[in-house]
């Protein structure tokens, strides 16, 4: 799924609140890694540790408009921090949080699968 959207002309980002260094790592070795643009993460000293500093850190870095993204995250931290932007967001089923915990942060779709998430970004 990840190759697919970067395939289809898709600019990609992790946005995480663990530390960015330790995250730059992980994401290095994902066999999709060199997929994302960046990763933006949590400052090791915690200045920038919360999900709006995060995404604004994201739209700073990358030079986008709010309302020209999308989240898509698996907590109603992802959810919330997006919101907190205007941003529209994809809540994913598969992860740490569950439909209760998305549904509560207000997010806009869900997908029960990975490849639903393409035909979501279309709508």
């Amino acid at each position: 799924m990840v190759r697919s959207l970067k395939a289809a002309g898709h600019r990609l980002a992790v946005v995480t609140a663990k530390n960015e260094p330790h995250a730059q790592r992980i994401v290095a070795h994902l066999p999709f890694g060199d997929c994302f643009e960046d990763v933006i993460g949590a400052t090791p000293c915690g200045t920038r540790s919360h999900k709006p500093e995060l995404v604004a850190e994201a739209l700073g870095r990358l030079s986008l408009q709010p309302a020209d993204c999308w989240m898509i995250g698996d907590r109603r931290m992802d959810i919330e921090g997006a919101r907190h932007h205007g941003m529209r967001n994809i809540g994913v089923l598969w992860g740490f949080g569950g439909r209760q915990e998305l549904e509560a942060a207000g997010v806009h779709a869900l997908a029960a699968a990975p490849e639903d998430i393409p035909l979501l970004l279309q709508a």
